[in-house]
């Protein structure tokens, strides 16, 4: 890790550790945010491991993986939930909390517009058409790792026997063989589903298998393969003809560019 990546690092965790001080409940949802905000820094530095690319863009790229959830913890501490329709993006609330916290202050200003739009892009549905050539490498990276590690996360709270937190699980109905038509014909029509449409806990396990089709970057879905986390999340769907078809066509899908050369190679 660079000098100024591991400087960054340290400002990042000494931020989450004022604004967890502050909180008087959910101290377990900021330690995840925090842990799963240095994961992502750690995906996002496999994804461009093989790349070669220029160390400042780089390092420019680690930043905004680093920093990409900032928003989370403001969010928390004023809304008590991750859920943005109810409360706000926390996409620009990272942004506005980065700036008014000086946080990116020590970087030019051509690198810090380049973090902020990671930033602010980070949760965006679709991100836009012709963007700078930094900022949609660094956003396109940083969405790739944080699903990578969203999979794993929630994979723990899903699975059998856990304990659902409803903050982490947005407050969907509990319900073992319960899901939402429109969610099922999203994937299967090979698009992301819409955080929008859900309803039940089914519908969260479908629009992380969706991802499957929202992954930018050839190693980020080799990354996806060796780690099995879609072969994990379709086990815990209900065992019912329409998940199983779907499973065959989520794992046919994702297996068929696995020869693909360039770890950086946009998805098809």
């Amino acid at each position: 890790m660079s000098e100024l990546v591991e400087r960054h690092r340290r400002r990042f965790l000494d931020y989450v550790a004022e604004q967890r001080s502050r909180a008087t409940s959910q101290l377990a949802n900021f330690d995840l945010k925090r842990d799963h905000s240095l994961r992502v820094l750690d995906n996002a530095r496999l994804i461009i491991s093989q790349a070669g690319l220029d160390e400042i863009i780089a390092e420019t790229v680690l930043l905004g993986a680093l920093y990409h959830d900032t928003g989370r913890f403001p969010q928390l501490l004023r809304y008590g939930t991750f859920k943005d329709s109810k409360s706000d993006n926390h996409g620009r609330m990272g942004v506005r909390s980065l700036r008014e916290e000086g946080l990116l202050d020590d970087l030019a200003l051509a690198r810090r517009k380049v973090v902020l739009s990671t930033v602010i892009l980070h949760n965006r549905r679709d991100l836009p058409r012709e963007l700078p050539y930094e900022v949609d490498l660094g956003a396109r990276v940083v969405r790739d790792a944080d699903k990578l590690d969203i999979l794993r996360v929630m994979l723990d709270h899903v699975c059998p026997g856990a304990t659902r937190d409803r903050t982490v699980m947005l407050e969907l109905e509990e319900d073992a063989e319960a899901y939402t038509p429109v969610v099922l014909e999203q994937v299967r029509g090979r698009r992301q589903a819409n955080y929008m449409d859900m309803r039940f806990v089914n519908d969260f396990k479908l629009l992380l298998a969706s991802w499957v089709y929202d992954l930018n970057c050839a190693s980020s879905r080799a990354l996806l393969r060796d780690r099995g986390l879609l072969d994990e999340l379709l086990e815990l769907l209900p065992d019912r003809p329409e998940f199983r078809a779907l499973a065959a066509q989520l794992q046919g899908d994702l297996h068929r560019d696995q020869d693909e050369n360039s770890p950086m190679t946009w998805a098809r």
